[in-house]
């Protein structure tokens, strides 16, 4: 997350995640429409996860617009795993005398509260272990250190390419052109496990005029809409998804509540 003071139409430049301090000069910035923050799908789960924030999300800020989203993330596992579907893992979990293990790059992630959300919905238990990176985490499952992993399916690709891990799922709501074979969650017969992975969208101070956050909206449609920029978005592992108003404050409202429920089973507590 970071501070930038620009021109709706500089929005391109707009850079990535930082800290809470970052967020909290915007909460206090003038809410003039030229300070904005940029922020993904941590920005939600971080309430959850740190007591004391120096910013309160549902005061200080207004959502005013999102710029794309995962697809989803790949369910991997190492091939010496005896399974071969969704379903054979899950089987192979409740049986197994000790849990199956997971990887993530940390606590408190996506990646790791996607295998959490997975526990839940298929009723088996996994036991978390945390890398300093996502390529870590990987590594740890080609090596056999890890049984599992998700990973968003760009970041999987030369891994499965060489064959050192097998790819059994995906979380998105339709299968990854990428990986056609692999079947969504509700297809290999998981209910109510859709994940779509991180989105990447805009807040502005609470009390931005809605002139403004309408303007700035319109503008992240219009570059969003550019075929170049499209290009980048979806060669980076997004979809071009530029919500607003009512249905991005939904997005964040829904992501908030079902992170909330993953952090309360990882029995994460609050830093």
């Amino acid at each position: 997350m970071g501070v930038h003071d620009v021109a709706p139409q500089t929005l391109v430049g707009l850079r990535g995640e930082g800290g809470g301090h970052d967020a909290a000069g915007v909460a206090k910035a003038a809410p003039d429409g030229y300070t904005l923050l940029h922020v993904t799908t941590s920005f939600v789960i971080n309430p959850h996860v740190y007591k004391k924030l120096p910013y309160d999300i549902g005061k200080d800020f207004v959502p005013v617009v999102n710029v794309a989203t995962g697809t989803g993330y790949l369910l991997m596992v190492n091939p010496a795993l005896p399974v071969r579907t969704v379903a054979e893992l899950v089987d192979y979990g409740r049986k197994a005398a000790k849990p199956i293990t997971y990887s993530s790059p940390g606590i408190g992630n996506t990646l790791h509260l996607a295998g959490e959300l997975f526990a839940a919905r298929a009723g088996m238990s996994m036991l978390h272990v945390p890398y300093k990176s996502a390529s870590q985490a990987l590594n740890a499952v080609a090596a056999g250190d890890v049984d599992i992993m998700f990973i968003p399916p760009t970041i999987a690709l030369p891994y499965v390419q060489s064959g050192k891990v097998r790819t059994l799922g995906f979380t998105g709501e339709q299968r990854t052109p990428e990986y056609p074979d692999a079947p969504t969650m509700a297809q290999a017969g998981v209910a109510d496990f859709v994940l779509p992975a991180a989105w990447q969208g805009l807040f502005a101070p609470a009390g931005t005029p809605q002139a403004a956050i309408d303007t700035i909206a319109a503008t992240v449609r219009d570059i969003v809409a550019q075929p170049a920029f499209a290009k980048m978005l979806r060669d980076g592992g997004y979809e071009p998804d530029p919500r607003a108003g009512q249905a991005f404050a939904e997005l964040v409202r829904t992501d908030s509540a079902r992170y909330a429920e993953a952090v309360k089973r990882a029995g994460i507590e609050a830093q």
